[in-house]
């Protein structure tokens, strides 16, 4: 498990390793700069295909929007309770 800052606009590639078995970090890198959200799943998953992946491939590219009003005031409560 990973924690990170989020901000808006960041785009986070969430995979099983039938993606990154086949295919090299820089391989994942360069196509998630090159492509926008949904052509982007579509290269790596052809991507790992072509690199003969044997094993399942899942994955999902999540992008942070903005925040609501009401969200952001939701994060504040959620984050005092949790001290």
């Amino acid at each position: 498990m990973t924690a990170a800052s989020l901000a808006p606009g960041d785009r986070y590639l969430i995979c099983t390793d039938g993606l990154t078995d086949p295919l090299t970090a820089d391989v994942l890198d360069q196509v998630m700069r090159e492509y926008d959200d949904g052509r982007a799943a579509f290269e790596l998953w052809r991507s790992a295909i072509a690199a003969g992946g044997p094993d399942n491939i899942t994955l999902a590219i999540v992008r942070v929007g903005e925040a609501t009003g009401e969200e952001t005031e939701e994060a504040s409560r959620d984050e005092v309770g949790d001290e």
